[in-house]
C-alpha cells in the first residue's frame, strides 16, 4: 500500500539519531544549517535500480551502499564527511521498503560518525541521490597534482566488490559490494603524503587515466596477483572504492608503515596514456571500466 511522503518522513527519518556536531538544524524545516569552516567539501552521488545495485536488493543494503560509495567522493578529496542530504524517488512507497532502508540508513549513521541534515521524496523510478559535506583535511586532494616519477598506490585489493555483487544474495557482513571497505581510517595519516587522487568506483585502469589526464601525465601499471583478488580483470571491475594516488617516491616507507594494505603498482610517466604490463607483456583491455552511458559493462 503506497503511503503518504509525511509518514514516511516522520516515522522513518525524523527520528534517526545523528552523530555530527556539525549540523545544527537538521531535519523538519525547508533547510538545514550546517557549521562549517570557511572551506567545506561537497559531492552528490546517484544510485539507479537495476544500474548501480539489483533490483531485488534488500533495501537495508541499498540504503548502507548508497550512503558508503557516495561519500567516498569526500574520502578521495582529502575530507571528512559529516553530513548528508538524502532523496530517495520510490514508484511504491510503504512501511516495510522504508523500515529496511531507515536501518541501514542509521547503521551507516552509526558506523561513520555522520548525519543526515535533510532530503526529498518523489514517487517513480526507485533511484537514491545523495548530496555529502565534509571538512577538508590540511591539503585537499585533486586529481590535477600526480607528478613525473611519483609512484601510484591503492589502499586495498581490487575486484572484492565485483565477488561481491556475485554473491549479492548472501548478506554475509563482510560482502565488498553491500558494504564497500572505504579506507576512511587511513585519510588522515595519508594526508601529508598523497598528491593527486580518487576513489577506484569505475575500475582502477579509467580511474587512473582521470588522473593523468587532469595532471596531463601518464602512467605505467605492473600487474601483480598480490593486489587482486580473482585474475587481471580486476584492474578495470570497479565498486571498489579504494583510493588510487600518487606521492613522491621518497614517501615510500613512511607509507607503508601506515598500513601493509596499501600497495604500490606503478608509476607516473610522461607517455599521456594508463599502460598495463604483466611481466613483459603490455595487457590491452577491451574496455577501461565502468561508463554508466555505455549499453552494457565489460
Amino acid at each position: 500500500m503506497t503511503v503518504k511522503e509525511n509518514h514516511l518522513i516522520q516515522k522513518y527519518f525524523n527520528s534517526l539519531k545523528n552523530e555530527s556536531s556539525a549540523i545544527s538544524l537538521g531535519i523538519g524545516d525547508d533547510s538545514a544549517e550546517i557549521k562549517s569552516k570557511d572551506t567545506f567539501l561537497t559531492s552528490v552521488d546517484t544510485s539507479l535500480s537495476g544500474t548501480h545495485f539489483p533490483k531485488d536488493l534488500d533495501p537495508f543494503y541499498i540504503a548502507y551502499r548508497s550512503l558508503i560509495i557516495a561519500s567516498s567522493d569526500i574520502y578521495a578529496m582529502g575530507g571528512i564527511p559529516h553530513s548528508f542530504l538524502l532523496s530517495i524517488t520510490h514508484p511504491d512507497p510503504n512501511d516495510d521498503w522504508f523500515k529496511k532502508f531507515s536501518s541501514g540508513t542509521q547503521e551507516f549513521i552509526n558506523d561513520y560518525k555522520v548525519s543526515i541534515a535533510g532530503g526529498d521524496l518523489t514517487l517513480g523510478p526507485l533511484s537514491i541521490s545523495v548530496t555529502f559535506f565534509g571538512n577538508p583535511l590540511p591539503r585537499v586532494l585533486k586529481r590535477s597534482s600526480a607528478r613525473l616519477n611519483e609512484s601510484i598506490y591503492i589502499t586495498g585489493k581490487l575486484g572484492a566488490g565485483y565477488q561481491g555483487l556475485i554473491k549479492y544474495r548472501d548478506y554475509e557482513t563482510d560482502n565488498q559490494f553491500l558494504r564497500p571497505d572505504v579506507p576512511k581510517d587511513l585519510v588522515k595519516p595519508l594526508n601529508p603524503y598523497i598528491n593527486a587522487c580518487i576513489d577506484i568506483s569505475d575500475g582502477l585502469v579509467i580511474d587512473l587515466e582521470r588522473i593523468c589526464n587532469a595532471s596531463e601525465v601518464g602512467a605505467q601499471i605492473q600487474y601483480d596477483k598480490a593486489f587482486i583478488t580473482e585474475g587481471i580483470e580486476d584492474l578495470i571491475r570497479g565498486d571498489d572504492y579504494q583510493l588510487c594516488f600518487t606521492a613522491n617516491s621518497k614517501h615510500h616507507e613512511e607509507i607503508k608503515k601506515i598500513s601493509q594494505d596499501i600497495y604500490c603498482i606503478g608509476k607516473i610517466n610522461n607517455t599521456n596514456k594508463v599502460s598495463v604490463f604483466d611481466g613483459d607483456q603490455e595487457v590491452n583491455f577491451k574496455t577501461k571500466g565502468w561508463d554508466s552511458f555505455s549499453l552494457k559493462n565489460s
